[in-house]
């Protein structure tokens, strides 16, 4: 997540200079833009690296193929859960 911030951080840096270099907008822009945006990416990345030392989840890992349909998935998936369930579970 931090490279993702980063390179964003990056690219809006390079797109700064590339339209504003050469112009006597060029160092106001540019400081403005460390100081809003790097200050807000500063704050971010700080807060990400809080939520990873300090929280601790366990995430099970699943299978690759967990969400991959067959045939038979398809036509599973087709069929109304409503009648099933009522075969199944409402007793007359």
């Amino acid at each position: 997540m931090n490279n993702n911030i980063v390179h964003f951080y990056t690219s809006i840096e390079n797109g700064v200079h590339s339209t504003f270099d050469g112009t006597a907008f060029a160092a106001p822009v540019i400081e403005f833009l460390r100081c809003v945006v790097g200050s807000k990416v500063f704050v971010l990345e700080s807060g990400l690296t809080w939520l990873k030392h300090n929280l601790n989840l366990r995430m099970p890992h699943v299978a690759p193929d967990v969400l991959t349909f067959g045939a038979g998935n398809v036509s599973e998936l087709a069929n109304p859960v409503s009648a099933d369930a009522g075969q199944r579970y409402c007793h007359r």
